[in-house]
């Protein structure tokens, strides 16, 4: 009987376990030939298995079961018929190979057996057994391996070809890509270990970002392999990072070839390290130990296949790196333009308190007038009122005198009520009273009036747009600008009847304002403003020509520039027509602007009767 698995010492990576199977009658066929097969064969474990059915379950809880060894004789062929069935049933996941000895004669060629029952390999009793059975172990072993390495390499392959396809759906992050990159690429190579170098962007200090971890190697290893430092790189490695291609390093004497031996307890033959690129540099470099054997499992293909998929890599994270860029300045651009808009809104109401506080002392005055001459009312006001008391009161007593029929006291009170009649002019009195009581109101309506034009300049500019009328907005704004019109500047009017216009009608009075007084501005309190207005169109059209200097094709180009400005330093903001095209661009319209020097200045305030329309 061959010995148990059990007796052995512990296998090493490259042992594989060979299930035997001696059924009931053939226990001692094998004893001779067990320890032959321990000498040629070290690295093989043995199972021994009294049945088929329970050689199906050795075979089915051993991970690396790759050969079943049968010994068949006429009376186990129904036996082997169902082993053959069990097993081909299940190893869709699987590769095994099964092997029949036959013992005695047989009423099955080694055809049939090979056809029908689907083993893989028959051995007949006879001279040099021993010898025959070690070779056709060793060979079915050889096949066994690379089928196995076949299959995990094809598994390696669709894994990493899934890595990708995951990570180009953005499922990934780009160090979680890699860890399973470098997992594949180690599987696929057969590595003892294999690990990720991120290189930084000046390709200079690197740290070890993932590890592959081969069979037979303990996971603690891992661990260990990360804590070393990958200062004293290997020559590969250094080259890799610098030309981005792949590199073989079968030096012996490596240092990192050391670390790894150290760690994994066998001697590690060669070294692959694979170059991930990213915009020209060396984002990453997959660095796989091999074992003794060095390079003899890996192909060209494979190297090949391992460079695309390295490349393809680099391109995504290329790809993902310039997509974060591009959120990054999306972001900053955002930002940006949040703080432009709230910036320019404060620019805006800046201006406008500017304007506001250029008007405030001809605003002043004007309120200044009629609250005077109203307060000036009340002194006269007061005596009238005083008189008229003393003449009631007179005229009380009289009364008074006359229900008591006191003849003296009629007199006496009489006489008083003359006498003040003759002092105070009641008809001029009572005349006066009615002229003081009209002009105050007078005045106090012009005080209203003008509270009433301010607070309609200055009410929200937030407010969604309405139909207004425009030349009541021209007019509004006219009489918040009398107190500079009255120095000597004209204003003709010329405004026609306009549909009313979808907008802001507050917004476009202090467009209005704003180019009005900058024309009161140029010709220095005197001469001549013509306002017209008329509609074109879809249009109105707001025309406002003054008799001023005019401005060189130079000046003309820039005054819409936020911040230009021809006047003396203190005295203007640059801000004011930059704002009024704003507004005006707002409301979907223009302004255009007609000048020469000494002929005057015209602006053309252009706004579509339905408001500000969507292209805009």
């Amino acid at each position: 009987m061959f010995p148990s698995a059990t007796s052995r010492a512990p296998a090493t990576s490259s042992d594989t376990t060979v299930v035997v199977v001696e059924p009931a009658g053939l226990e001692e066929c094998s004893a001779p030939l067990a320890a032959q097969l321990a000498q040629t064969l070290p690295d093989l474990r043995l199972r021994t298995c009294s049945g088929y059915r329970r050689a199906v379950k050795a075979w089915r809880r051993e991970a690396d079961a790759g050969l079943i060894l049968a010994l068949v004789d006429e009376r186990s062929l129904g036996d082997l018929r169902g082993l053959c069935h069990a097993v081909r049933r299940v190893m869709h996941d699987h590769v095994v190979r099964i092997i029949v000895w036959r013992v005695g004669d047989l009423s099955l060629s080694d055809l049939e057996l090979i056809t029908e029952h689907g083993v893989d390999a028959v051995i007949e009793d006879g001279p040099e057994l021993a010898r025959r059975l070690s070779a056709q172990l060793s060979s079915q072993l050889r096949t066994w391996r690379s089928f196995r390495t076949g299959q995990s390499q094809r598994e390696a392959q669709g894994e990493l070809l899934a890595s990708l396809a995951r990570f180009s759906r953005l499922e990934l992050d780009v160090s979680e890509c890699i860890e399973q990159f470098t997992r594949c690429v180690g599987s696929l190579t057969g590595a003892l270990l294999a690990n990720a170098i991120m290189v930084d962007q000046d390709g200079g200090s690197r740290r070890s970002h993932a590890v592959h971890l081969g069979p037979g190697v303990d996971p603690e290893t891992g661990r260990r392999l990360l804590e070393i430092d990958p200062a004293p790189d290997s020559t590969a490695v250094r080259t890799a990072v610098t030309d981005g291609r792949t590199q073989v390093c079968l030096d012996a004497d490596d240092p990192r070839h050391h670390a790894c031996s150290e760690l994994v307890g066998t001697d590690v033959g060669a070294s692959l390290a694979f170059a991930v690129r990213s915009f020209g540099r060396t984002v990453c470099v997959v660095e796989c130990f091999l074992p003794g054997s060095g390079l003899a499992g890996i192909s060209v293909d494979l190297v090949q296949l391992v460079e695309r998929a390295s490349e393809q890599l680099g391109v995504m994270v290329e790809r993902r790196d310039a997509e974060h860029e591009l959120k990054r300045q999306y972001d900053r651009l955002h930002t940006t333009l949040n703080e432009l808009a709230t910036t320019r809104e404060a620019l805006y109401h800046s201006e406008k308190l500017a304007s506001i506080g250029q008007l405030a002392a001809g605003i002043a005055h004007e309120i200044n007038n009629p609250v005077a001459y109203v307060l000036s009312n009340f002194g006269p006001l007061d005596e009238y009122v005083a008189c008229m008391s003393r003449m009631l009161g007179l005229h009380g007593r009289f009364v008074a005198a006359l229900d008591q029929r006191d003849a003296g006291a009629c007199d006496h009170a009489r006489s008083s009520l003359e006498a003040l009649g003759r002092e105070v002019d009641l008809d001029f009195v009572l005349e006066d009273v009615r002229s003081l009581v009209t002009e105050s109101r007078q005045g106090l309506l012009r005080v209203k009036e003008i509270v009433t034009n301010l607070n309609e300049f200055s009410r929200r500019d937030d407010v969604e747009q309405a139909p207004a009328d425009i030349n009541q907005g021209l007019e509004s704004t006219l009489k918040l600008l009398a107190p500079k019109l009255k120095s000597g500047i004209t204003v003709e009017r010329d405004l026609a009847e306009l549909p009313l216009v979808r907008c802001n009608l507050g917004l476009l009075n202090q467009v209005f304002l704003n180019v009005l007084q900058n024309a009161c501005m140029a010709m220095e309190g005197r001469g001549r403003i013509r306002i017209a207005t008329r509609a074109e169109g879809e249009d109105v059209v707001v025309a406002i020509r003054d008799d001023g200097p005019g401005m060189p094709e130079s000046v003309r180009q820039r005054i819409f520039e936020p911040f230009f400005t021809t006047k003396p330093v203190g005295e203007g903001t640059g801000l004011g027509l930059s704002l009024c095209h704003g507004i005006v661009s707002r409301h979907g319209g223009r302004i255009e602007v007609d000048t020469s020097p000494g002929e005057g200045t015209e602006f053309r305030i252009v706004v579509p009767v339905s408001g500000a329309r969507k292209a805009a």
